[in-house]
């Protein structure tokens, strides 16, 4: 998990035995995009959303997944779970009406109702609260891992292994590494996360490209500049 708002809907959903994917990718035709949690039952998608910020800009790009979403019909239930902010509640109203639920995340038990499509009664339903979930998370299980720390701690020679530990083809890793040039390198490594679903966060593409922290900032002054060249080259490939 990145946040810890993250985790205490990912320790409620496991808790309750809801089962879902943590940003699984998504393909909205050009766009590639990564929920913060993917639940399918009963035949029913549902898309949640984590919203911890306060900014106008993070707001705005929260808008546009929940539009991209709800445009191409990927999901049948679309969720943000937010911590009881009025701009926030008042944006989404206005944007998408009951198109979009929204839960704060003291509310976990109608999250779980939501999402599980039960009625029962509250009592059937086991909430984790912020320090249960805390304590409930350790290194092993992957929740507090952060590839940043890798970077700044585990020696270069050794990310290959890691990575492919994690599950990345060695070859796909390789073939990344090859390229002379870092900034092509690194658009190859985005390209690298997306094929084997995972979410192309500046860290994990640094490490793919086998560079040192800073290098996407370096060569594209921001992971979302990198992203829009790499999602540009990858659209103008299938057009050749």
């Amino acid at each position: 998990m990145r946040s810890l708002y993250e985790l205490v809907v990912a320790e409620n959903l496991i808790e309750n035995r809801v089962p879902h994917q943590y940003e699984h990718s998504l393909r909205c035709e050009g766009h590639v995009l990564f929920p913060d949690f993917s639940v399918s039952r009963s035949s029913k998608n549902t898309l949640i959303e984590v919203c911890g910020f306060r900014s106008q800009e993070s707001l705005r790009r929260l808008c546009r997944k929940l539009h991209l979403y709800k445009s191409y019909g990927v999901a049948d239930l679309l969720v943000v779970v937010h911590i009881d902010d009025e701009n926030l509640t008042r944006t989404i109203a206005e944007g998408f009406g009951r198109s979009v639920r929204l839960v704060t995340l003291q509310d976990m038990s109608d999250l779980i109702s939501l999402v599980a499509g039960t009625h029962d009664s509250v009592s059937t339903i086991r909430i984790i609260d912020q320090t249960e979930a805390l304590s409930r998370c350790s290194p092993a299980n992957g929740k507090r891992f952060h590839r940043q720390s890798l970077l700044r701690t585990v020696p270069r020679k050794r990310w290959i292994e890691i990575l492919t530990a994690a599950g990345l083809p060695e070859i796909e890793v390789n073939r990344a590494r090859r390229r002379v040039e870092i900034g092509k390198r690194l658009l190859e490594a985005v390209h690298v996360a997306i094929r084997n679903n995972l979410l192309p966060r500046e860290a994990l593409v640094e490490m793919i490209a086998g560079v040192y922290n800073g290098a996407v900032y370096t060569h594209f002054k921001s992971l979302e500049n990198l992203l829009a060249e790499a999602n540009s080259s990858e659209h103008s490939e299938k057009l050749r």
